[in-house]
């Protein structure tokens, strides 16, 4: 039995939920799944981690303020504790690993040292990781440098591995994704006028200049805020639509999930997502298989596998509120046919082409180590 031990920082549904189709899918594979940390501070998500083959090191998590979008986001560092050991008493026949933080770097090493194929995978892109330093830069040439095969969440992340050197046949990707079932049961009741914003409520993610595009908009409509606050960003924002004039076409939901996040999507007339970064963006995902239309960021890096322009959603730039308010203004007064794409979106981010996706890594990096 061939073992694939993935490391990853912490558990979340999205990778939950594949790396329990990747453990169905290939009954010849043993799964094993190695955190570096079980949570993170801005991250609200219940998962379940019950598979026997689940590992968690008891590693120092570092909050770096500054990065993305302007240095407003706080990264987290994760400081491996007893990662090599670890290695040396699972023997995994191929490693995975994400990303370029210190247990990429461990792993790269043992991999190399053991002549065990490594499998970069990596969900970050060109915008999402423009404000890079130096040695994040060098343990990406590293890393990149070193990998038998690479395993990219989107097109996004793909030509970012291609920017740093990698060859492209070496590429594989596995859409970042979530459950798609619930979303394609959705029976659609929209509302006329009706916006939802569903995420964290950070600088990142944009929420403020979503605020002031509504503020611009012509079409009459209300919005509705489905997230958690974090750094107190809530109450800026509060202040800012009290200065604009819409604070009274604001609802604020709090933290949604399961079924109050499934209607508020099923009655909802657009999905606005108006990140400043985001790598993917799996509410995407979600609203594309709900037949939800998505008022999309440029920046948002998923919105470029996930939309097809005019027909479920369309891509502004959020940081021109004018065209973002003509966008959703748009949408609102001609709604679009995404219904049309549900079924297909759902297939294409299904966590089965997933694994697909992850079989190619493995075989092109066990085809490397090979062939020398």
């Amino acid at each position: 039995m061939k073992h694939i031990l993935i490391i990853s920082n912490i558990p979340a549904p999205y990778r939950s939920g594949q790396f329990a189709c990747l453990r169905s899918r290939f009954p010849e594979w043993k799964v094993s799944v190695l955190y570096t940390g079980k949570i993170e501070a801005d991250r609200v998500w219940e998962t379940d981690e019950s598979e026997g083959d689940t590992y968690f090191l008891q590693s120092k998590v570092l909050s770096v303020k500054g990065g993305e979008v302007g240095g407003t986001a706080t990264r987290f560092v994760h400081l491996p504790k007893g990662l090599l050991k670890m290695l040396d008493t699972l023997k995994p026949d191929v490693v995975i690993a994400g990303e370029y933080n210190l247990s990429a770097v461990q792993a790269l090493f043992w991999a190399k040292a053991h002549q065990i194929p490594f499998v970069n995978m990596t969900d970050g892109t060109l915008h999402s990781e423009s404000y890079i330093g130096f040695v994040q830069k060098l343990t990406r040439r590293l890393i990149i440098g070193g990998a038998d095969s690479f395993l990219a969440s989107g097109s996004r992340a793909k030509e970012k591995l291609l920017h740093w050197g990698a060859e492209e046949e070496r590429i594989a990707i596995a859409y970042l994704t979530v459950d798609t079932t619930p979303f394609q049961k959705l029976v659609r009741q929209p509302e006329n006028g009706r916006i939802l914003y569903v995420g964290r409520i950070s600088r990142e993610k944009g929420l403020d200049l979503l605020v002031q595009a509504l503020a611009k908009m012509k079409v009459p409509c209300a919005l509705r805020v489905a997230g958690n606050d974090v750094g107190g960003e809530q109450a800026a924002i509060q202040s800012l639509a009290e200065s604009l004039g819409v604070a009274d076409r604001i609802q604020w939901l709090g933290y949604q999930q399961g079924g109050a996040l499934w209607a508020e999507y099923s009655r909802a007339a657009v999905l606005a997502v108006p990140s400043r970064s985001d790598c993917f963006g799996l509410i995407l995902v979600e609203a594309a298989c709900a037949g939800l239309p998505v008022a999309a960021s440029c920046y948002a890096d998923g919105a470029y596998d996930v939309i097809t322009s005019g027909t479920n959603g369309r891509i502004a730039d959020p940081e021109d509120p004018e065209a973002f308010a003509a966008c959703l203004d748009g949408m609102l007064l001609r709604p679009l046919p995404a219904e049309k794409l549900r079924r297909q979106t759902a297939e294409k981010f299904s966590f089965s082409a997933g694994a697909d996706g992850y079989a190619q890594a493995v075989e092109i990096a066990e085809g490397a180590v090979k062939h020398g």
